[in-house]
């Protein structure tokens, strides 16, 4: 039992890694998953899932086992050779009537339930799933040539527990790492888009950390059962929960237990259930996702959000062109690289005194604001700093010393006077680390060099302690910390 001991391994491997992630805090990973992002992954899911369904629900599920479509692409190509002239006319008609009737009765119960609450609770695919089986076989549909469920066989292993740490499974341990990495990743990022799906549409915050550990320790659990596949949360599946009116884990417990029932029990009973109604069900799900897609891409393209909707086509297509994997790889790093663009840019703003005040604003957001003392420039800096966001800062205050705040190409002539003194504004800066420090105390010796004094204002406590453990004080001068910028200019006006 070769495939036991894989899925076992893999489990237990899943299980462990979504835990450590979520032991160690590292669910801030989720913060590159914009809502561009998971609509492009959501909106494509939906599609590979939907042309999948497509095939059964065509009665093209044999001449698939001949053909053996692999990619998605594969699979659309496979539909349009094939939709016409292979297709099984009685399956086709089930199919898209039954898909058909489920979407009339979504619709229906929406408009009847502010009259009617109750019609909410009519479970609407339980009983077509009924109606169905019993039609079929009434009318005899396999006998033409609709595919049924049939006889499931179930199969079960030599113990229902054992510790998944064996000697033989342990074999498997290498093999298998790289695959259960996979699997923690795409299975995180599938369960943290379905559930911020469901936090958003029913207002409640999501923890991914908490997740994280919840989907390990469920996949650590149930690596003790041989045989068990790792278990995440589903877009598709969370779409059904909500819609149904699932809001506590109870729901989970008791669908868990339904499934467990009919698995042992009511197999025989749906022995002619048609195979195409369960594609038209599935496909329900997918109408119901792709119907919510128009909204986020007008909404994009009207906010010009170009970027957005970069990532969000990007993700959609590399996840439907190629595999959800290579989606979900594309996509995040792709994420990953704006965020840490956008993240190794410092802000850094101009000040100018408004005139007949000690006020200093930014120049390129105030008008009113003068940069009125001549070869001073006073620079605001607007965030913490760290190794990240400090690599280009030296770029970016010669930019502003030879051309202020516009954007102009390196090449053209300085459009500001000489700068004699540089006065950093620090009051948003809450923390700055060791490399910080060092540009600092480059920049400071680089600017003594070219006789231009530096002063900083607004300096707290604890960054002054870094400047003097790292002597930065001792180059700067400690009469060159300055309570306020009011302060520093009084001091440099006295000076001259």
């Amino acid at each position: 039992h070769v495939g036991l001991v894989i899925s076992t391994i893999i489990t237990f491997q899943v299980g462990m890694i979504s835990f450590l992630l979520g032991l160690f805090r590292l669910g801030f990973i989720d913060v590159v998953l914009s809502r561009a992002l998971l609509r492009g992954f959501v909106t494509a899911v939906a599609v590979v899932i939907m042309i999948e369904q497509l095939i059964p629900m065509l009665g093209l599920a044999h001449l698939e086992h001949l053909y053996n479509p692999h990619t998605t692409v594969d699979k659309f190509l496979f539909l349009l050779e094939n939709a016409w002239t292979n297709t099984h006319t009685l399956t086709a008609i089930i199919s898209f009537a039954s898909l058909t009737c489920l979407i009339l009765a979504r619709i229906v119960k929406a408009r009847l339930r502010p009259h009617f609450p109750a019609i909410f609770y009519i479970p609407e695919v339980f009983l077509f799933v009924v109606l169905a089986t019993v039609m079929c076989d009434v009318l005899d549909w396999d006998d033409k040539g609709v595919s049924i469920l049939g006889t499931v066989d179930v199969h079960r292993g030599g113990s229902l527990f054992q510790f998944p740490l064996t000697r033989k499974n342990l074999s498997y341990l290498k093999a298998t790492t790289s695959t259960s990495l996979l699997i923690a990743i795409a299975g995180f990022i599938d369960s943290i888009t379905a559930a911020k799906q469901n936090g958003s549409r029913f207002g409640y915050s999501i923890s991914p950390n908490r997740e994280l550990v919840a989907l390990g320790a469920g996949n650590l659990a149930g690596s003790f059962l041989p045989g068990t596949l790792p278990a995440y949360g589903a877009i598709t599946r969370s779409k059904v929960n909500a819609d149904t009116g699932g809001t506590t884990q109870m729901a989970s417990f008791i669908t868990s237990s339904l499934v467990i029932l009919s698995i042992v029990f009511l197999l025989p009973a749906l022995y002619y259930l048609p195979k195409c109604v369960l594609a038209a069900i599935i496909g329900l799900v997918v109408y119901s996702i792709l119907a919510e897609a128009p909204h986020d891409i007008i909404y994009y393209w009207r906010m010009e959000a170009w970027v957005d909707f970069g990532l969000m086509s990007l993700t959609f297509l590399s996840t439907v062109l190629w595999s959800v994997e290579v989606g979900i790889v594309v996509s995040v790093s792709v994420s990953l690289l704006l965020v840490v663009r956008k993240s190794s840019k410092t802000s850094i703003k101009i000040l100018g005194r408004i005139p007949g005040t000690n006020k200093w604003k930014p120049i390129d957001e105030n008008p009113e604001a003068m940069e009125d003392i001549p070869g001073v420039l006073i620079v605001r800096i607007r965030e913490s700093l760290h190794f990240a966001n400090t690599g280009q800062i030296k770029e970016r205050l010669r930019r502003l010393e030879l051309y202020g705040p516009k954007k102009v190409h390196p090449s053209e002539s300085p459009s500001r006077g000489q700068t004699n003194v540089v006065v950093f504004h620090m009051a948003d800066v809450e923390h700055i680390d060791a490399s910080a420090v060092q540009i600092f105390s480059e920049l400071v010796t680089t600017y003594k060099s070219r006789g231009v004094q530096v002063h900083f204002a607004h300096l707290r406590a604890k960054q002054i302690k870094k400047f003097e453990t790292a002597g930065l004080l001792d180059v700067l001068g400690r009469d060159h910390i300055h309570e306020s910028v009011a302060d520093t200019i009084r001091v440099i006006e006295t000076g001259r």
